[in-house]
């Protein structure tokens, strides 16, 4: 079925038998914030079946709610009800916290973790041992999303050519063991974050669909410097814990978006809206975490190219 919304489904509603509803302790129509939530899980798990084709995001009020929340969203996706928050914000900074420990980075992609023998472990756990292998694969990918860009003649921006670099030049400070990163929680989800999104990109320019200019390629590049900058960051656990489940909350959606490229399909819309929060989560978590001066370059050169003073919170 299509997606539904929370205050559009009367007609969804006269499908089910009273006792059927009863049996389940819905009431209909609801009669206050918690009855809808129950309703509106109640359809997820009957009508939309969990898939990714077919999930409804919820009131920001299913915050208050983690049983039912469970129920009708899981943990694979990222639950994209940020900028909605309000005083609810600590509670879905807890519901942060627990996605990065139901996520773990390398579990993104079952594939990779065969070919480049990961292990998946706590989100919380860096070792040489998982960070080498990540670090590779985004050298990898940097390579070759250059290579295609000189192929098919598309031609990068001072700040996109200056990100790959960056990207490349951390990644190879890893596999030389030439920096520090005991303490860095984020940096294996970064690793897998900056992975994701060149192998869309380069999906993108195999396809004759990367343009410095589009919203969705300026996205990915976003998110990479926004994934590098807070890759080594040591400080706090609930920055960490919130940049982390972020990270792999879009590098799953990139795959997705990827995969959609290729024909098999997925709700793009849900997609972008979900990249979209994890890039506000990674923006606000990245002021947090390196104070005002953490700014986002590759927003500032796109507003700077576009002669733009946009207010958006993604700089777009």
């Amino acid at each position: 079925m299509a997606n539904f919304r929370m205050d559009e489904d009367d007609e969804l509603f006269h499908r089910y038998e009273p006792e059927v509803l009863a049996a389940n302790g819905i009431d209909y129509p609801p009669r206050d914030a918690r009855m809808r939530i129950k309703w509106w899980a109640f359809l997820m798990q009957v009508e939309g079946n969990l898939r990714p084709t077919n999930m409804s995001v919820p009131s920001a009020k299913i915050i208050r709610y983690p049983d039912q929340r469970e129920k009708a969203w899981g943990w694979w996706r990222l639950l994209p009800i940020y900028q909605g928050l309000g005083p609810d914000m600590p509670l879905y900074r807890e519901y942060l916290c627990e996605y990065y420990l139901r996520n773990p980075p390398e579990s993104v992609d079952d594939s990779a973790c065969t070919e480049h023998k990961f292990v998946v472990r706590s989100a919380w756990t860096n070792e040489n041992g998982r960070l080498i292998p990540l670090a590779r694969k985004c050298l990898e990918m940097e390579a070759k999303f250059i290579g295609l860009c000189e192929r098919n003649k598309i031609k990068l921006t001072d700040t996109e050519t200056a990100l790959s670099h960056k990207i490349k030049q951390h990644a190879q400070d890893i596999v030389d063991g030439a920096c520090e990163y005991a303490g860095a929680y984020a940096a294996a989800a970064a690793l897998v974050c900056i992975c994701k999104e060149a192998e869309l990109m380069c999906e993108r320019a195999m396809c004759g669909r990367y343009n410095s200019g589009n919203m969705t390629c300026m996205l990915c590049n976003q998110i990479r410097e926004h994934a590098i900058s807070l890759m080594l960051y040591k400080g706090s656990g609930s920055i960490a814990a919130a940049a982390g489940a972020a990270m792999v909350g879009a590098a799953k959606e990139a795959k997705l978006l990827r995969e959609n490229l290729c024909n098999l399909g997925c709700d793009e819309e849900m997609s972008v809206s979900i990249r979209e929060e994890a890039c506000c989560i990674l923006q606000d978590m990245r002021t947090e975490a390196l104070g005002a001066n953490g700014k986002n370059s590759i927003a500032a050169a796109a507003a700077a190219a576009n002669g733009a003073e946009k207010s958006t919170r993604y700089g777009l």
